[in-house]
């Protein structure tokens, strides 16, 4: 063996050595802890063995200055956390004995004394927390070092340890190689007892962990939307920094559609924690129910599989044919046919589209609830004259199809004229003639006429207007006339083009005008006061004015008192003439004519000021004088009425200013009257006032004023407080914080207690109490947010909710698909099945068709008496429209009686859409239906649902609180949730102290929620600590937000809102999932805690 040979082996043994003796002194020690352990459960009992200490040696307490003081208590209340001291070298250090060295002990280590970074990103720094606990009563001197030159401390080598203090040294270590981390800290005390600590972790590429690969997505029995399959899925960051992550879409080439989405679709995961992103299927016939992202990060991909459970479905159509019967040809008509889904599952369907049939469905596809029944409308628009027999299939996902049979005949357009040839002969300049005629519809669909008669003199009229269409019903007769009035000396001979659905039947019957003209017969001049006819012909003339006639020879002038009339007649050798009189200019009389004509105050919250402008035209030849009727300025108490400085009584144009103030709710409709004072006219203009103290009758007010107006808080002295939406420009910017003066209740029906709120310093105002800014990752920057985009999409998502809740708990008999103005503004009859041109209907059916006057029964609990329920409407379209007209009516008394405010909903504009409107009249009145269903909504979930919280919480005062644009249901809900959370903001999440004054920013963070969870269902606790608690990023809240769904869907909360309506939250959403909490928390409180003891193999009963 050559002497390199035995060096080699040497070291090896004594490397070997050395690691034998390390494994076996490790193991040694632990055996030694462990022995010591179970000797210690095994003595350590409640047995008692008769002794007893005498008086003298009883000890009462243990002095805090003894060392044995922090071992007895816990380390918050033994030890201060404290700063090390400066060592200064001179001081000389006594040395500590082996009892000595035990009272220093050394904390965040493992049992083998090592320091773990964790999980360290490569290039980054990894630091740890090495603390140091002295429990003597004297300073110690630390001494600590390293070899490695990737370690680094953030305190001096060698510093001091106060007596009972606790010190946290920062440990850092740079890491810049993959690998495990291995290196040690040596320290000493007093400059002699010395030891070691290991540094252990690990250093890794940026990556993240997904514990589940795959997320299933299925309808939730217990959510009222089933627009939507929701799921979440966790993403862990093990690393020591923070990552940005982006989830893609994988869609593949032959993909039909991809219904999943991910959200957040990018985002940051801070460092060593978890983040929820939720998953969303959106159902439909043609997604795929199989789906797949890609989690990106710094180049890493991630693959996560998505399934979509779709249940069986079975959905019938309640009529087993529909028979159209004679359809017009180029016309449009329409059915509505209803869809029932008979299983209690969703289903979803789609139709298909019949080949070679002009048939229009709307919806294509949908969603149909548990139980619920979906109108849909069937339109056919035919081309050709034929007979139409079809089947109408609903493919139905995961189901059979349902098949509809279709039938109709298509009827050529005719009608019948009296007239065929007109004949207008010599007819002078300046007259007119008519010709009246009668047409008629023979068949048994619905005419539509227009009359082509542009660029001509002629002209239709009918009950002295203007037309140029008509619509003709089935075997409906119309007299009409046609009107010549030439401007010039011709002769005309042209066809009259009538085209009937779009076939032009004027020519098809060879309807003809023959007509020729003649120049002027007569000059007629008037000056106001009177007319002068003068007879400019070579021909005598017999002219008849008003009572008068005369025969005028050439060059004759007739004088007569002007009486208003717009011709005179002629005879012409027996051929009697109209002719106009132009320009007639009557006695003028003083005229203003106002603009609008109607004043609408849009309902605005108390104490606030409402401005509107009318101006008048003003038509007096000379200055006139205006003035108000005073019993009528005597009803306005807050009104004021002001002219615009640059108006004068002899302008053209006056600007009234009109504002209107009132400390209490005012719903009413007043007309204001001016008199003008040289005349004694009257002219009357209506006003519709509407200010409430109510979120859900100001939401379009607080909608277009969000980026400009808050909820701001105000102290009215001691147990008073006040909560006003006013503009931000008021808003203090300082923050003042609040005390908080419970005020226990008498009732013991519920176990909260009221908050009164008050500034415990001056009565500075403040806004939203929320506690940071949310900076969300995918916001772009520099952009501004717009009040327009935000009152867009806060109608938007109000309109949601609205058909959410009424389509699910609007009517008893179960889910019922509404939309807001379209369906819900046709359920004004149980007419399926009884119209014309429906077969045998499925049974059961009529009994589950609803109503507006059926929603409104199963929400008050009560009938209306003398209403018709179920009655059918008139087939007559005036008796149909005077009939709803009056039972909207009462409907809107009734809400009113119960506190509702009505006064700015018009009854017209909650009936169906005329189909004879213009386009942009269509779109008027779908604006304005829109707005007063929506109005109409809300009041009826205000006095019917809302107005339950008293009852729900009987335990809640809020009469402490004024508000301008609170109710009392609302103050309570707010003060509710004040009162909870302020119980269990410290225990659950360690929360300083918060005031929820608003029901959006202020519960977007989810921690308000949570702590109303905590409260009735403890057993949460574990998961809501999950959540986030000081919530800095988008990211965070939707984590918290579903955190909070899943618990939702746990405890059966049926009004359940999307996570980004709680991230994003819009007040009233937000107000109708409180109003649900408060229904069923309170129900799920536990009463007590029962506790059982039981030994293993028997069984205990214990007594409730």
């Amino acid at each position: 063996m050559t002497p390199a040979e035995k060096e080699k082996r040497d070291s090896h043994f004594a490397k070997y050595n050395a690691e034998i003796s390390k494994t076996a002194t490790a193991i040694r020690n632990k055996r030694s802890k462990q022995e010591t352990l179970e000797r210690f459960e095994r003595r350590n009992n409640q047995l008692e063995i008769g002794l007893s200490p005498i008086e003298s040696t009883m000890i009462d307490f243990v002095p805090e200055e003894s060392p044995a003081f922090s071992l007895r208590k816990n380390k918050e209340q033994a030890m201060t956390l404290g700063k090390y001291k400066i060592a200064s070298g001179k001081d000389k250090w006594k040395k500590l004995s082996a009892d000595d060295s035990e009272m220093i002990k050394l904390g965040n280590l493992t049992n083998d004394n090592i320091l773990n970074f964790g999980e360290v990103l490569i290039g980054s720094e990894g630091t740890a927390i090495l603390a140091v606990e002295n429990f003597l009563l004297e300073d110690v001197l630390m001494n600590i070092s390293t070899t490695s030159e990737k370690v680094t401390f953030y305190t001096p080598n060698s510093f001091i340890i106060p007596a009972r203090t606790l010190i946290e040294i920062a440990v850092s270590y740079s890491a810049s190689d993959i690998g495990p981390i291995g290196s040690s800290l040596q320290y000493s005390l007093n400059n002699g007892l010395s030891s070691f600590v290991l540094l252990s972790g690990k250093v890794s590429e940026a990556r993240l962990v997904i514990p589940q690969n795959t997320v299933s997505l299925s309808f939730n029995p217990n959510q009222s939307d089933t627009s939507e399959m929701t799921s979440s899925i966790e993403i862990k960051n093990p690393l020591n920094m923070p990552l940005e992550f982006l989830w893609q879409p994988v869609i593949p080439e032959n993909a039909s559609g991809f219904g999943f989405s991910v959200r957040p679709a990018s985002g940051m995961i801070l460092p060593r924690s978890t983040l929820k992103c939720e998953v969303n299927f959106y159902p439909s016939f043609l997604a795929s129910q199989n789906g797949e992202f890609k989690l990106v990060i710094e180049g890493k991909q991630y693959f996560v599989k998505c399934k979509a459970d779709i249940p069986k479905a079975e959905v019938l159509f309640t009529d087993r044919k529909v028979n159209f019967g004679p359809i017009p040809l180029n016309s449009k008509s329409t059915r509505r046919v209803y869809l029932k889904n008979v299983l209690s599952n969703p289903a979803i369907f789609r139709f298909e589209q019949p080949r070679g049939i002009p048939i229009s469905i709307s919806p294509i596809e949908g969603i149909i609830p548990v139980g619920g029944i979906l109108p849909v409308n069937v339109e056919l628009y035919p081309t050709t004259m034929k007979k139409l027999e079809f089947s109408l299939v609903a493919r139905i996902k995961n189901g059979d199809d349902s098949i509809l049979r279709v039938a109709a005949h298509v009827q050529q357009p005719k009608m019948n004229l009296s007239v065929e040839k007109f004949n207008f002969n010599g007819i002078p300049i300046g007259c007119f003639k008519k010709i009246q005629f009668s047409i008629s519809n023979p068949t048994k669909a619905s005419l539509a006429l227009k009359f082509n008669l542009k660029n001509s003199p002629f002209t239709v009229q009918t009950d002295e207007k203007t037309v140029s269409s008509l619509n003709l019903n089935s075997g409906e007769e119309m007299n009409i006339e046609l009107v010549y009035r030439p401007m010039q000396v011709e002769q005309r001979n042209q066809p009259f083009s009538i085209s009937v659905n779009n076939i032009d039947l004027g020519i098809e019957k060879k309807l003809e005008i023959f007509a020729s003209s003649k120049r002027k017969r007569v000059y007629v001049k008037n000056d106001g006061q009177q007319v002068k006819i003068k007879n400019i012909s070579d021909e005598s003339i017999c002219i008849k004015y008003n009572e008068d006639t005369n025969l005028l020879k050439q060059d004759d002038v007739f004088t007569s008192k002007l009486f208003g009339r717009q011709f005179l007649i002629l005879d012409l050798n027996g051929n009697i003439f109209n002719h106009l009189i132009e320009k007639i200019a009557t006695k003028i009389n003083p005229m203003l004519e106002f603009e609008p004509k109607e004043i609408f105050f849009g309902a605005a919250p108390l104490n606030t000021e409402l401005q509107g402008v009318i101006k008048i035209k003003n038509t007096f030849p000379e200055d006139c004088s205006i003035s108000m009727r005073e019993p009528i300025l005597q009803e306005f108490e807050n009104f004021e009425i002001s002219f615009s400085e640059n108006s004068s009584m002899s302008s053209d144009v006056i600007i009234v200013k009109l504002s209107y103030f009132t400390v209490e709710p005012v719903a009413s409709v007043k007309t204001l009257e001016f008199i003008e004072e040289t005349t004694g006219q009257i002219f009357t203009v209506k006003i519709h006032i509407c200010c409430d103290n109510s979120l859900l009758t100001c939401y379009q007010y607080v909608a277009e004023r969000m980026t400009s107006h808050h909820i701001v808080e105000q102290s009215d002295g001691p147990g008073r407080a006040s909560l006003n939406y006013q503009e931000s420009e008021e808003i203090s910017q300082s923050r003042k914080t609040h005390s908080i003066v419970r005020a226990r209740t008498k009732s013991t029906s519920i176990s909260v207690s009221t908050e009164i709120l008050s500034f415990s310093s001056s009565s500075s105002p403040h806004s939203s109490s929320f506690p940071v800014t949310l900076l969300s990752h995918e916001q772009m920057p520099g952009r501004a947010p717009s009040s327009i985009d935000a009152f867009g999409n806060l109608q938007a998502d109000l309109v949601g909710s609205l058909e959410k809740w009424f389509s699910a708990f609007g009517w008893s008999s179960g889910p019922f698909p509404v939309s807001i103005p379209q369906t819900i503004r046709s359920l004004t009859s149980r007419a399926v099945g009884k119209t014309r041109g429906t077969g045998r209907i499925l049974a059961g059916t009529r009994s589950q068709m609803v109503t507006v006057y059926d929603m409104i029964v199963n929400l008050s609990g009560r009938t209306i008496p003398g209403f018709p329920a179920g009655q059918l409407l008139p087939e007559n379209k005036e008796e149909k429209r005077a009939q709803l007209l009056w039972q909207y009516g009462v409907i809107l008394e009734v809400i009113k009686a119960q506190g509702g405010i009505v006064a700015h909903i018009n009854s017209e504009n909650l009936l169906e859409l005329d189909e004879s409107l213009t386009r942009n009249a269509k779109l008027d009145f779908e604006k304005r239906s829109h707005k007063a269903w929506t109005d109409f909504l809300l009041q009826v979930f205000r006095v019917f649902s809302l107005a339950k919280v008293e009852k729900y919480l009987p335990g809640i005062d809020a009469s402490y609180i004024e508000s301008n644009i609170y109710d009392k249901s609302e103050k309570m809900l707010l003060s509710w949730i004040n009162d909870v959370f302020e119980q269990n903001r410290v225990a659950l999440f360690g929360l300083e102290r918060r005031t929820i004054i608003n029901f959006d920013n202020d519960l977007r963070d989810g921690l308000v929620l949570g702590s109303l969870v905590a409260f009735y269902c403890p057993h949460f606790k574990e998961d809501l600590q999950k959540m986030f608690v000081s919530c800095t990023m988008a990211e965070q809240c939707l984590h918290n937000a579903l955190i909070l769904l899943e618990i939702f869907r746990k405890i059966r909360i049926e009004m359940i809102p999307l996570a980004t309506q709680i991230t994003d939250p819009n007040p009233i959403t937000m107000l109708m999932l409180l109003v649900n909490l408060a229904e069923v928390l309170p129900s799920l409180k536990p009463i007590g805690r029962l506790l059982i003891t039981v030994y293993l193999f028997t069984i205990k009963i214990s007594p409730i």
